[in-house]
Parts: structure tokens; C-alpha cells; sequence
């Protein structure tokens, strides 16, 4: 014990650390724990950046397929209307009654799905078909269904899945939509 209070009594009036080696310690302390708040924020922003990005492809592959669509239109569009045959002159005959043929109606545009297709996925060795509804932004709003499952109601069934193509029954009728790389 005499021992023990004689180191006590030596150490006590004594300082076992300097202030300057204090300050330095505290310094490089407070500079690794700004460093690491930074990375943490520098990580939040990445994560953050990749959601909206993600959320955007959807969003890209919808206005895919509307400009698809809107290029065909004016494709249509471009085509010169069909030309009538040169007419051969003759002697002027009386001009027959014509009874007005009715227009055909043109077929209604097909339905569009009432989702976005984001893509397809791989779980556990089967095939899912990713799908988002329509100006959706967020990861939560994407849902996976597989063969058999259905969308929106009844109106939409996944019937096949491929890596090319997707065939939905909807409303009874066979609807097959391609999906886009």
C-alpha cells in the first residue's frame, strides 16, 4: 500500500497528458468525425439520386412506347392518298344516281394496359414481369407479377411472359405487348 500512495503522491501533482497533446488528440478527433459525417452524406445523396433515377426509367419507357405510337400516327399520316386511274375520255354519258356508301368505322384504338411495364426480373430461378402504375416515382410502387396473376382489377391477366413479349388477357380479349430493352 506504501508503495501505491508514494506513485499516487508523485502523479498527483502532475499532468499525465499536456494541453497541447490534449488539443491535438481533440483536433484529430473532431476531423475524423467530420470526415465521417461527410461520406454519410455524400452516401445519403447517392442513394437518393439512384432512387429517382430508377423511378425515371419507368417514366422513360412509358414516353418509349407513346412516341412509338405517335411516330406510327404520322407515318399513316405521310402516306400519299391512292391516286385514280388516268381517265379515259368518252363521250359524256348520263351521270348515274350514286347512293352514298356509308364510311366504315375505323376500329377503336386499342386499350392501353392500365400500367407501365418497368421490366422483367429473375427470382429464384422464375420469371416476374415488373410493373408500376402509371406516373408512379417511387421504388414502393413497383409490384412483381408472374403468369397467371392479375392486374387492375380482372380487366388484365398475365397469360406468358418471355423475355421479348408479354400476352394479357384483357377483358377477354388477347392483348401481347412487347417489351422494350
Amino acid at each position: 500500500m506504501n508503495t501505491i500512495d508514494e506513485r499516487l503522491d508523485s502523479v498527483a501533482g502532475q499532468h499525465l497528458v499536456t494541453n497541447d497533446d490534449f488539443r491535438a488528440g481533440q483536433q484529430a478527433l473532431s476531423n475524423r468525425i467530420d470526415a465521417a459525417q461527410a461520406y454519410a452524406k455524400q452516401a445519403s445523396d447517392a442513394v437518393q439520386q439512384f432512387a429517382q433515377t430508377t423511378a425515371s426509367v419507368g417514366e422513360l419507357q412509358a414516353l418509349k412506347a407513346d412516341l412509338e405510337t405517335l411516330s406510327g400516327t404520322v407515318q399513316e399520316l405521310r402516306k400519299p392518298p391512292a391516286q385514280p386511274a388516268a381517265a379515259v375520255k368518252k363521250a359524256p354519258a348520263p351521270k348515274p344516281v350514286s347512293v352514298p356508301k356509308p364510311k366504315p368505322k375505323p376500329e377503336p384504338a386499342p386499350e392501353p394496359p392500365p400500367f407501365h411495364i418497368v421490366g422483367v426480373e429473375y427470382r429464384g430461378g422464375e420469371r416476374f414481369l415488373s410493373i408500376a402504375p402509371p406516373g408512379s416515382t417511387r421504388l414502393s410502387q413497383i409490384y412483381l407479377i408472374r403468369p397467371g396473376d392479375v392486374v387492375a382489377g380482372t380487366a388484365w391477366r398475365l397469360r406468358t411472359l418471355d423475355d421479348r413479349t408479354a400476352g394479357f388477357d384483357a377483358a377477354g380479349v388477347s392483348k401481347t405487348i412487347s417489351l422494350q430493352p
